[in-house]
């Protein structure tokens, strides 16, 4: 009887061991999930496939640092064995070819060509006469075309009927935003230009290339790989240069490349550095494709868009956006 007590309290013992052994392992299994799952739709939320033609490669480092089209980001990859195919692909679209790009955080992890793209063509206006344009008078003339460049409204920016060559009407007509800062510095430049153009002023486009880094008026920090927007030229020869994304009042061409370069706050990280200095083109550049920095002089492979159908599409896309 003594016997038959022990043998089944031990089992009794036993099973209870068993079944909180087994509750416990289904307890850790569950902690182990629940403390995944942020980590794995982090990841996912983060990663990001983008058609894109790269215009710069550059090795800085143990990394190759690209521009694309798309956008003003810098993006990295960085110079290892794993990336050697990539890095090829890249390099020999550079400008010309159209690849998918895979990134995380603006770290490229895959990299394929794009074998099925549809061709889209742009329809195309014609450009204005520059021969019937003025340069700006003076500078209390500038400081109210700045002015009313940095109020972003239908005022101040009207729609703007244009014609194709091929007849169709279109219209231009999307808004600025100065403070949605991160992408976009090509359409807000091509708007301006566009406004200025429709009061009988010229304008250049202002380029800067490189690791950039902008801190805002709320000191938020903005990191580019390139960015634009106008210059103008008073009739007394001077060159100033407009960009409401930073102040509402016109700069020096160093006045502007220094605040694209600001180094204020960092600690321990590398400090941006520009690929060549800052450089005029001709305002009906969009877009610089193949940015080649040489000795003396850049060269590059210009994007157009003057019937303004980017620009519109662009602007419209981040109005309601803020960095």
């Amino acid at each position: 009887m003594k016997k038959t007590l022990f043998t089944t309290l031990i089992w009794g013992i036993t099973m209870t061991l068993i079944s909180c052994n087994q509750d416990r392992d289904m307890n850790e299994t569950n902690n182990i999930n629940t403390e995944r799952e942020p980590t794995l739709s982090y990841e996912t939320h983060n990663k990001e496939k983008n058609n894109m033609i790269p215009i710069s490669i550059n090795k800085v480092g143990n990394n190759y640092h690209v521009l694309f089209d798309l956008n003003t980001s810098l993006y990295i990859i960085p110079d290892n064995k794993q990336n050697e195919e990539y890095i090829k692909k890249i390099s020999e679209a550079i400008g010309e070819k159209r690849l998918l790009i895979t990134s995380n955080n603006n770290s490229i992890i895959n990299v394929q060509e794009v074998l099925s793209a549809e061709r889209y063509f742009e329809p195309i206006c014609r450009e204005v006469e520059y021969s019937h344009l003025r340069d700006v008078e003076n500078e209390s003339v500038l400081y109210q075309l700045v002015t009313a460049l940095s109020i972003s409204s239908v005022t101040n920016y009207p729609s703007i009927p244009l014609w194709s060559i091929q007849n169709q009407k279109l219209l231009s007509s999307g808004l600025p935003n100065f403070k949605y800062r991160v992408d976009g510095c090509y359409a807000r430049a091509h708007r301006m230009r566009q406004i200025l153009i429709y009061k009988g002023y010229k304008c250049e486009k202002i380029w800067l290339f490189g690791n950039l880094r902008a801190i805002t008026e709320e000191n938020k920090v903005i990191n580019w790989g390139w960015h634009v927007t106008i210059a103008v030229k008073l009739r007394n020869g001077k060159k100033l240069v407009i960009d409401p994304a930073f102040q509402n009042k016109p700069m020096t061409i160093g006045e502007w490349e220094g605040k694209c370069l600001d180094n204020r706050g960092l600690k321990g990280t590398s400090k941006p550095y520009k690929l060549s200095n800052a450089f005029t083109t001709e305002s009906r550049n969009y877009k610089l494709l193949n940015f080649r920095n040489r000795i003396s002089s850049v060269s590059f492979s210009p994007e157009y868009d003057n019937c303004y159908t980017k620009t519109t599409s662009t602007l419209n896309r981040y109005y309601n956006l803020k960095d």
